[in-house]
């Protein structure tokens, strides 16, 4: 190598150290502008995939993720590169498609990933990673088996960095509980607890997860032994203000409910209550929640006038936007004498009647929680993609088991997908619960029909953003139209007039629940239609 190339190449060196260096400490801007440097200079194509790949990390933000895959697929195309570095690009494209949840073309890229001979251990350790961050989001028997095989192949790799594993271990851990493969995953915790390379505050989190994991193996006393452990570990470490506060509700919850579950009610309400009291919670927050359901399900401490008792069963339109928390503040919100709604939920990312039903009925599923608790009111949500046959086998099976109980079914018709046809593939979706409505005897709450209203006969695309977080999901407004649409369903009363949160305008919060209100009065009216015409 001449002098001249000599220069050159310590120039490069001394441009890719500024640049990471910026990049590592988030100044995001100044890291571009260095890369492109380097990209538009004469180099060879080694040098310039690694500035780009370097160029599409320094779009960190979600807002950023298309322009971060850009530049990742301006890599894939550099002439002459490795087919390790091929693997590399795909693995960052693919990191770009989970991030929004467009998982088909990640899934494909992984594959190529993993099938590919020319792709390092490294390559291959992330895309399973990947894998499991994925299909963690389906909540099915077989997506779970996917996340479990996936990381369990990382933690079992010999050279697989300390870093990759600690990821690993974190993710298998609610793959292992959802199978119920208790054991294993209070070995990969145990193994988190005792990494002295993770920080602190972290393990105790694990600590917790490992006393939650030995409450649902129904180990009761040895779960209150990690909790006591968690409480030492949080004052060695010295916590602090909010994250300190939530950590011992959490501990404090969870220590009622092993009491609970053993059926010493006496003891549970002792505990349960300190719940209530303890810094910093508020009918707000989801521990001081859970333990005044326990409270109120048992009747432990006195009922607030009328009130609904309700277990909420769905996936991500359930968990997302706390939609159970929304039906109740507009609950909390109405006049005197009007019922008040208390709830405990079992959503999960995904998953939907058939997956929730296939789970069994152990305690810790959602048919084990709706036989064990006297529940006023099932809410189970319906999913688009359900043939009229799955809505009736599952929609016959659940309302069985809640009538067995003494509860009655709600159906919530959970947002359709903004890529079905409109206003046919929405109104369809409509159709087919307003049948099983009729079938079942069941209201429904009409979340798809109220969305309807809100974007009349042709929305435009800023329209359909108003209530559509993403492809399918719902924004905050979106949430609350659907939360007006279950409370009506729940109490057969309007929702004008109460609560409208923060974030949305009055007028605007006061037209949603106009919408919802005429949505829900056009579904029960079609609904007694239908049945009488059976």
């Amino acid at each position: 190598m001449g002098v001249g190339s000599l220069i050159a190449a310590s120039e490069e060196t001394v441009r890719f150290g500024l640049g990471d260096a910026a990049l590592s400490q988030g100044r995001y801007l100044e890291a571009r502008e260095v890369f492109s440097k380097i990209i538009l200079a004469p180099g060879s194509g080694e040098q310039k995939f690694e500035a780009i790949l370097r160029m599409g990390a320094a779009f960190p933000g979600e807002e950023d993720v298309p322009k971060a895959r850009a530049q990742f697929e301006l890599a894939l195309n550099v002439e002459g590169i490795s087919g390790e570095q091929t693997a590399r690009a795909q693995v960052k494209i693919a990191e770009t498609h989970v991030a929004e949840m467009n998982y088909d073309p990640a899934n494909a890229l992984i594959e190529k990933v993993l099938g590919s001979s020319a792709a390092s251990l490294e390559s291959k350790i992330n895309a399973r990673l990947l894998v499991g961050k994925i299909f963690s989001n389906y909540g099915s028997v077989a997506a779970w088996t996917k996340v479990r095989d996936a990381c369990a192949e990382v933690i079992q790799t010999e050279l697989a960095p300390d870093k990759a594993k600690i990821a690993a271990h974190k993710a298998i851990v609610p793959a292992l509980i959802a199978l119920r493969e208790f054991r294993m995953a209070r070995l990969s915790l145990e193994a988190l607890v005792g990494d002295l390379s993770i920080l602190s505050g972290e393990r105790i989190d694990f600590e917790i997860e490992l006393a939650r994991t030995l409450w649902l193996e129904r180990n009761f006393p040895q779960a209150r032994e990690r909790l006591d452990q968690a409480r030492s570990m949080i004052e060695e470490a010295q916590l602090v203000g909010e994250r300190r506060q939530t950590l011992l509700a959490e501990i404090q919850l969870l220590f009622g409910l092993t009491f609970y579950d053993e059926s010493n009610f006496e003891r549970a309400k002792s505990e349960l209550i300190k719940v209530l009291s303890m810094p910093g919670q508020n009918s707000l927050q989801k521990p001081w929640r859970e333990a005044n359901l326990r409270l109120r399900l048992r009747n432990l401490t006195p009922a607030p006038g009328n009130e609904i008792k309700v277990f909420f069963m769905g996936s991500s339109h359930t968990l997302l936007g706390n939609v159970p928390l929304l039906v109740e503040q507009l609950a909390a919100s109405a006049p005197e004498g009007a019922p008040r709604i208390v709830s405990g939920d079992h959503a999960r990312m995904g998953t939907g009647m058939r997956a929730f039903w296939m789970q069994g009925d152990e305690p810790d599923t959602p048919r084990g929680k709706i036989a064990a608790e006297p529940w006023d009111a099932v809410v189970v949500e319906t999913f688009y993609r359900m043939t009229r046959e799955d809505l009736a086998e599952y929609g016959d099976a659940y309302s069985s088991l809640v009538r067995k109980h003494g509860a009655r079914l709600v159906l919530y018709e959970s947002p359709a997908s903004k890529s079905l046809p409109y206003p046919g593939g929405l109104v369809d979706f409509h159709a087919s619960n307003i049948w099983l409505g009729a079938r079942l005897g069941a209201v429904v709450a009409p979340s798809v029909h109220a969305w309807m209203k809100f974007f009349g006969d042709r929305p435009s695309e800023n329209r359909l953003k108003e209530l559509y977080k993403d492809g399918i999901h719902a924004t905050a407004k979106g949430a609350y139209l659907t939360s007006c649409c279950l409370y009506s369903a729940l109490t057969g009363l309007s929702p004008q007039g109460l609560w409208v949160p923060m974030e949305l305008d009055p007028d605007e919060g006061r037209l949603l629940q106009e919408l919802a209100w005429r949505a829900f009065l056009e579904t029960r009216d079609s609904i007694q239609t239908q049945s009488v015409l059976r």
